[in-house]
């Protein structure tokens, strides 16, 4: 700043000069601030609204337009009450001025669900959130609004595979087992701690190769599925149940590759009933072999065509047919 002054009539110049670098560095950091912020805002589509105390909109950012279902010409100067009002209610100050007042449920600066209507009448579940602050003295309220329409479908469809999951697993005899590469079990459907008699609890710290003992291998900390099992067919084999109790089994394994790691489906089924049915007809059919051979008559079954196929000892003998 330069002043005038005059000493013993004649003209001098009072020059000021201050250095403004720090000045001028923390203006440039605000602006460049401020510029991210702008960026930031318009980026995500969540609605941000800067209500004074009044509860009148001062400032907005471009997804508030598209939250609401209004034009910016709207969006500034709106009462805030008519856009969230299960949030915002209008009260009289002690000078018979209206203010609005946050709801007591949402003024903890927390988020919570709503169901909130545009000014379209389209009803929408949303998330809100208000924080309480300062703008030079005067009370103001930063409100982040976000429609979660999107998000509830995706949840209601997953919850819904979830169930179809569930109910074709329940409803399936055998057990399902999810087991990484380092070979304790990651995750298995509810009748697996039936097959093998242990709580679910235990069934975290069991390692493969005790529950199917002939499937897999252990290389160093990592399991190796037997070559006879890899081609994801169905296989005859043995499984440990809790306290080395073997039954017959049937193991499938297919690998699979999640988040990028490989892991092991193993779906066992117990066929304990299927084998004592298979050994109780072997029995019942050497039986009837003994009885047969041992009778003094002639006996011969033969089908629709009239060929015969079985015939015994007796008939045999009788009719020397061979």
């Amino acid at each position: 700043s330069v002043k005038p002054l005059h000493i013993e009539e004649r003209l001098h110049y009072l020059v000021k000069v201050r250095d403004i670098t720090d000045r001028k560095r923390l203006q440039d950091t605000l602006v460049n601030r401020e510029a991210h912020l702008d960026v930031m805002l318009a980026a995500t589509n969540a609605a941000f609204l800067s209500v004074d105390h009044r509860g009148i909109v001062q400032a907005f950012n471009p997804a508030s337009l598209d939250v609401f279902g209004v034009p910016a010409t709207q969006m500034q100067g709106a009462a805030v009450e008519r856009l969230l009002p299960d949030v915002f209610h209008r009260r009289p100050d002690a000078h018979d001025n209206s203010t609005v007042a946050v709801a007591a449920d949402y003024a903890d600066g927390e988020r919570y669900e709503v169901t909130l209507t545009s000014q379209d009448g389209r009803r929408f579940p949303a998330t809100v959130m208000v924080r309480r602050g300062d703008v030079a003295g005067t009370p103001n309220y930063i409100v982040r609004v976000r429609d979660i329409t999107e998000h509830k479908r995706e949840q209601a469809e997953i919850a819904l595979r979830e169930k179809r999951v569930k109910i074709l697993t329940d409803t399936t005899k055998a057990a399902l087992i999810i087991v990484p590469q380092h070979g304790f079990i990651d995750a298995h459907t509810d009748n697996t701690s039936t097959i093998f008699a242990y709580d679910p609890t235990e069934l975290k710290k069991i390692h493969i190769t005790q529950l199917v003992p002939e499937v897999f291998s252990t290389e160093g900390d990592e399991i190796v599925l037997n070559a006879e099992f890899s081609d994801e067919d169905m296989h005859d084999t043995t499984g440990l149940r809790k306290h080395g109790v073997v039954f017959p089994a049937t193991v499938m394994v297919k690998q699979e590759r999640l988040d990028d790691h490989l892991v092991y489906i193993v779906r066992v089924r117990d066929i304990s009933q299927r084998k004592n049915l298979e050994n109780e007809l072997r029995a019942r059919k050497k039986r009837l072999e003994t009885i047969l051979n041992n009778a003094a008559e002639g006996i011969i079954t033969f089908n629709e065509p009239a060929a015969i196929d079985i015939f015994n000892d007796a008939a045999d003998k009788l009719f020397r047919c061979r």
